[in-house]
């Protein structure tokens, strides 16, 4: 136990964890604004830390310093980067909101990209970036706002001078203020049907009003449309954006340390002072007495079904180096036998178990425990607590031990020392959050680090998991009756009631489980990190090293990121998995089974840092294995030899197939825009089966079925397999014979069918000149969404490279006038489209307004955009090849990303290993004439041969309004299976030879064709 003084200790600092967040009201107002001329801080005496702890293989170079205005700033200089990178992290966010402005830093953060006075351009910031090969983006939180970018290397200075300007000196101009609340709404709006934010609203409803945590952060039009906002919103920027001590930056660039702290001082130590404004700190009692060991019911938009404990904690992060809670998540999230999801599966009361501390903001946070109900374990969520806190007893009764905390330090070692890279814009982003809550010397150490093992810590955290600081939230659609409240904002309905004294005296007194036990040793924890030597540098691409009547392997040995791990994909090819709806679906109950039973078996792999994933493509099931190479052997031969003896019983299959089915019929409740995804695919890709056709095929699946099928789908198979990383070809030929050796075993005495060696699926044709609507109504959502194709024909290199670089051009513009200027919706984005060897162009709009009338925006955006390319001049021009030819050189920054180029063009059978080589070459040589030319032929609506699919997911809402009004449609898709039956397939590609690419050391004697 701890003493007093030791207890009051920890209400203080908290790490940050992104998370959406909105928020209620709170009574609490800002203070009045700070005047500058009379309470500036002296300045701060500058210190520079030279030494920022990093793992051993970060080539990069830091270094941190603190500005006499006290801004805290992390350099990093890296000359390799392809990106330059910086953020800014501003210690304010959505709870520091006046009480009857909710919704104020957020729109602070929309308003700061509206120009500034040296930049006066609305937008200007964003299109800069975009001509020069960049992005931005910002986010605001309960107690940070983050503003980040990234930019080709040599525009950095140009861009941190802009970027510098938001904070300094911004516009907030009455009109643009005003037209970007309109934005904020928007993301609102969209928001209303999400689960997620309506359950965090609800929470917030019930927690102490006068707690900043209740406020309602996202804002709208209600909270935002004020006579005097402006105002507002610039004594609010005044109070929290001009201050150093509130602000942490991070730059990342390919200049010497030197020049980017020259540059950091330039643009952010003059023009920025210190007014010392405290950095907000709240109270960890978020909920009172009468709301503690309660049960809240809350009525989903989906057909979900979970259960929370939540405990209300104060904030752990300054006790970083000991990290007391992920001693407890270790034991409690462990799913093998002995843990509690064992147990709970076993009685078929719950399918998964998550367990996590969410740090909110600082000063406090919640121990979170969350399992997915089955029916039955709906009945009995009482027992399932109950169990819960038997395994909290266990972990008390026997006592901390020593052997799992150093277990826990050492994967952390392992995982800080062999870190995947991130990109520049991430990892800016983080850092900007890690300088908020860890010394300046252990940003990069402390998020992942432990090194001190404290018991004492330990069971501080463990004496707030008990049931006297216990809420329980159930998500459910059915206690109807039991929902007697409803949210004003999100219009959730809820419910509370008091859990009975004596379930709560039967949870204090529950003992001990048998059942249970701690976790065991991990075997699978790696201690050899050797690099093999290269045995080939001469190869830059995969080789078929094994091409047999069973198995073909792709292998290349990795030379370029020197990491002691290795990828594989094992993929199952079987042409039945995917020849009518019932086998798809029997495919998916099937693997949903069998990684449910790997999970169990193998949860100490995944600590480990193995990766273990299944998937289903449409010729098979592929099995994805990462990991370090040391233990990848002995992981491969132990999960093959649990998967061809798998066996399916009754109680898992009945479980997995109610679960399949909810997810089948919670489809209605997808976001707009991913309905937009689904009815594109079904209307022009071969072998898509609609939800429809699914949910027909499941009425005749049955056990027996799923039996025979299982056996087939594994007895009767041949594998694709690609291999790369910290591995040789001896050592690659040695994991695939055990691969071949279980195919083998499975199919002795089998009935062998014809496994096509290549399997491609074709995409369908929409004629020249034709254009054709499909309109559904959405039940849940508030927003309608359009998904705008136009396909473009076939793929080659030259086409590829065109499309992309009106990509490049239009994208940004697409983005400032549908949703910038005109307000038309939140999500506004345009994407190129390349499946089964065709291409085209997709603009995506959210809005409130109907589909048809954003189509008719989106035609004119495309008439001016014409224009505008055909006057454009060379040196803009110029600027988009620049950008272009920058992202076709970005080299993959981890294993990972490297292994899915490969796999790429092996799965869509290309071959074309080097393309983003090939397209930047061929960039050199597009003009603007070539542009000019393509554009016209596919994509303006003026065009005779424009091919064009429009997607319209239309509200309950929006369809009532506009019921009674004519509509612009003229082909409209009626019925969608009859339709794409009446669209001609593309014709199937003519396939490369393999012959180039078979290695000198292949066994001819066994090769597929």
């Amino acid at each position: 136990m701890l003493t007093t003084e030791l207890k009051n200790q920890f209400r203080h600092k908290l790490r940050f964890k992104k998370r959406p967040i909105k928020s209620l009201e709170s009574k609490e107002s800002i203070p009045p604004p700070i005047h500058p001329k009379s309470k500036v801080k002296p300045l701060f005496p500058e210190i520079t830390y030279n030494f920022i702890k990093k793992s051993q293989q970060d080539p990069k170079n830091y270094r941190a310093i603190v500005l006499p205005n006290e801004i805290k700033v992390t350099l990093i200089s890296d000359p390799t980067t392809s990106k330059s990178a910086a953020c800014m992290s501003i210690e304010v966010g959505h709870m520091s909101d006046p009480v009857d402005t909710p919704g104020l830093a957020h729109l602070c953060e929309h308003a700061l990209f509206l120009g500034s006075e040296k930049f006066p351009t609305n937008n200007d910031f964003r299109l800069f970036l975009n001509e020069n090969g960049g992005s931005c983006n910002a986010q605001t939180f309960a107690d940070v706002t983050k503003y980040f970018f990234d930019v080709l290397p040599d525009q950095l200075e140009a861009a941190i001078e802009r970027f510098s300007q938001m904070f300094i000196a911004p516009l907030f101009e009455n009109e643009n203020v005003i037209r970007e609340i309109s934005a904020v709404n928007n993301e609102h709006e969209k928001n209303l049907a999400s689960d997620a934010w309506r359950l965090r609203m609800v929470n917030k409803r019930l927690a102490v009003q006068s707690h900043d945590y209740t406020k309602f952060g996202t804002g709208n039009k209600s909270t935002l449309l004020k006579p005097d906002i402006c105002k507002e919103l610039k004594e609010f920027h005044k109070k929290f954006y001009k201050t150093g001590n509130l602000m942490n930056l991070t730059i990342l660039g390919t200049e010497t340390l030197d020049r980017l702290e020259a540059m950091a001082k330039k643009y952010f130590m003059e023009d920025i002072e210190n007014f010392g404004v405290e950095i907000p700190r709240w109270d960890d009692k978020i909920y009172d007495e009468e709301m503690m060991r309660t049960v809240t019911y809350v009525v989903p938009i989906k057909d979900v079904r979970t259960m929370t404990l939540q405990f209300q904690t104060p904030c752990l992060l300054e006790y970083f180096r000991a990290k007391p809670e992920q001693y407890i998540i270790n034991c409690l999230a462990y799913e093998s036998r002995g843990s509690v999801l064992y147990e709970l599966r076993k009685l078929r009361w719950c399918t998964t178990l998550n367990c996590d501390h969410v740090k909110y903001a600082k000063g406090f946070g919640f121990f979170e425990i969350k399992v997915d109900l089955t029916d039955e374990g709906y009945i009995y969520m009482n027992d399932i607590i109950k169990l819960i806190f038997q395994y909290l007893n266990l972990i008390k009764r026997v006592g901390i031990k020593n052997w799992i905390f150093e277990e826990l330090k050492n994967l952390a070692v392992i995982e800080f020392r062999f870190e995947d890279e991130k990109s520049p814009i991430n990892l800016v982003s983080k850092i900007s959050s890690y300088m908020r809550h860890y010394p300046l010397t252990e940003i990069l150490t402390g998020p992942t680090l432990i090194n001190e093992f404290r018991i004492d810590l330990i069971e501080y955290v463990l004496d707030m998991l008990v049931p006297d600081n216990l809420r329980v939230i159930v998500v459910d659609q059915t206690p109807y009756y039991k929902c007697n409240c409803i949210e004003s904002i999100y219009e959730t309905k809820y419910g509370v009631e008091k859990i009975r004294s004596s379930v709560i005296r039967e949870w204090k007194i529950c003992g001990s489980n048998p059942n249970f036990k701690l976790p065991e040793p991990n075997i699978f924890i790696p201690s050899d990190f050797l690099w093999l030597p290269i045995e080939n540098w001469s190869q830059t691409y995969p080789k078929i090293i094994k091409d047999t009547s069973l198995i073909r392997v792709w292998f290349k040995q990795d030379e370029h990121f020197r990491s002691p791990k290795t990828i594989l994909t094992v993929e199952l090819k079987n042409p039945t998995i995917n020849c009518d709806p019932l086998n798809w679906n029997m495919t998916h109950i099937f693997v949903w089974m069998l990684q449910d039973y790997l999970r169990e078996k193998f949860y100490g792999a995944t600590l480990a840092g193995i990766d273990l994933q299944l998937c289903i493509t449409k010729a098979g099931i592929r099995i994805f294995i990462e990991g370090f190479s040391d233990k990848l052997g002995l992981f491969l031969e132990t999960i093959l030899r649990e998967i061809f003896k798998f066996k399916i019983d009754l109680r898992h299959f009945e479980d997995t197939y109610d679960a399949y089915l909810a997810d089948l019929k919670g489809f209605e409740g997808e976001k707009p825009q991913h309905m937009g995804i689904y009815y594109l695919e079904i209307i022009l890709n071969e072998q898509t089966w609609s939800n429809e056709e699914l949910l027909l095929a499941m009425k005749v699946l049955t056990l027996g079925r799923l039996k025979t099928f299982a056996k087939e789908v594994l007895t009767q198979t041949n594998a694709d397999c690609l291999i790369f990383g910290n591995v040789n070809e001896e050592k690659a030929i040695e994991l695939t014979d055990i691969v071949e050796d279980r195919l083998e075993k499975a199919s002795r005495n089998e009935r062998q069918i014809i496994i096509l060696a290549s399997h491609s699926v074709r995409e369908r044709k929409i004629n020249e000149g034709d254009f054709y609507t499909f309109q559904t109504i959405n039940e849940y959502h508030k927003y309608n969404c359009i998904s705008y194709f136009i396909q473009c024909g076939l793929q080659d290199d030259k086409s590829n490279v065109i499309l992309d670089l009106i990509l490049q051009i239009i994208r940004a513009s697409f983005f400032d006038v549908l949703r910038t200027q005109e307000q038309q919706g939140y999500l506004v984005d345009c994407i190129v489209r390349r499946v089964n060897g065709t291409q085209g162009i997709k603009f995506v709009v959210e809005s409130s307004k109907h589909p048809e009338y954003i189509e008719e925006r989106i035609k004119i955006f495309l008439i001016t955009m014409h224009k505008e390319i055909e006057e454009m001049c060379e040196e803009k021009f110029l600027n988009h090849k620049t950008a272009l030819k920058s992202k076709k050189k970005q080299k993959p920054l981890t294993l990972a990303g490297q292994f899915w180029q490969y796999h790429k063009e092996i799965v869509i059978q290309n071959y074309h290993f080097n393309r983003h080589q090939v397209e930047a070459s061929i960039l050199k040589e597009i003009s603007l004439k070539d542009i000019c030319e393509f554009y016209e032929a596919h994509i303006s609506p003026d065009s005779a041969s424009q091919k064009i699919i429009s997607i319209h997911i239309i509200s309950k809402e929006t369809m009532k309004k506009t019921r009674h009004l004519p509509s612009s449609v003229i082909n409209k898709i009626e019925n969608l299976i009859d339709f794409k039956n009446t669209l001609q397939l593309n014709p199937r590609k003519k396939l490369k030879s393999l012959r180039q690419f078979y290695s000198r050391n292949i066994n001819k004697k066994t090769k597929r064709h």
